[in-house]
């Protein structure tokens, strides 16, 4: 077994710290997503896009998901909002 320095034991605690944040705000994301896909009216689907907009921005800003990957929600949610909408 590996030595139990102390910088290793705090290292540890962080990543846990940060895995569960990540987890929650990663959550958040898909449960946005879902909204944009659920949306009846097209004024609601308008909305829940610009909701999921602000947290896959906030998600990828504080590092929780990569940049690119947020553009991609992005991108795929608005052209589905579009198609239904014609």
């Amino acid at each position: 077994m590996a030595k139990r320095h102390r910088d290793t034991l705090k290292r540890t605690r962080q990543n846990a710290k940060k895995n569960l944040k990540n987890k929650s705000i990663i959550s958040e994301v898909k449960t946005f997503k879902s909204k944009v896909v659920e949306a009846k009216t097209p004024e609601e689907k308008e909305k829940a896009l610009r909701a999921l907009m602000s947290v896959a921005a906030k998600a990828a800003k504080k590092g929780s998901i990569h940049r690119r990957k947020a553009s991609r929600i992005i991108s795929r949610a608005s052209k589905a909002v579009a198609k239904k909408q014609k």
